[in-house]
């Protein structure tokens, strides 16, 4: 796993990219820095491209008061905090 730098987002980044799971894993990933807005709005975690395009957005759960999002991923790829 890396954590891209210099993007402006939260992301992270798995590879070998498309390793499939036998069962889904948990991605919990923190909104703590997001700008007032990004705190506001509900959060979710998105599959995205190397560029950041969002492919697909994961099934979540969101804990406002400790500001994490988590969402099951089923293969190994780019994933970012997207609202």
């Amino acid at each position: 796993m890396t954590l891209p730098t210099g993007l402006g987002v939260n992301a992270v980044k798995f590879q070998p990219e498309g390793l499939q799971f036998q069962v889904p894993a948990a991605l919990t990933m923190s909104y703590a820095n997001c700008s007032l807005l990004g705190k506001l709005l509900p959060k979710r975690i998105a599959y995205t491209t190397n560029n950041l395009q969002i492919l697909y957005y994961l099934l979540r759960s969101t804990t406002c008061s400790s500001k994490y999002v988590t969402g099951k991923v089923n293969h190994f790829s780019s994933y970012v905090i997207a609202w």
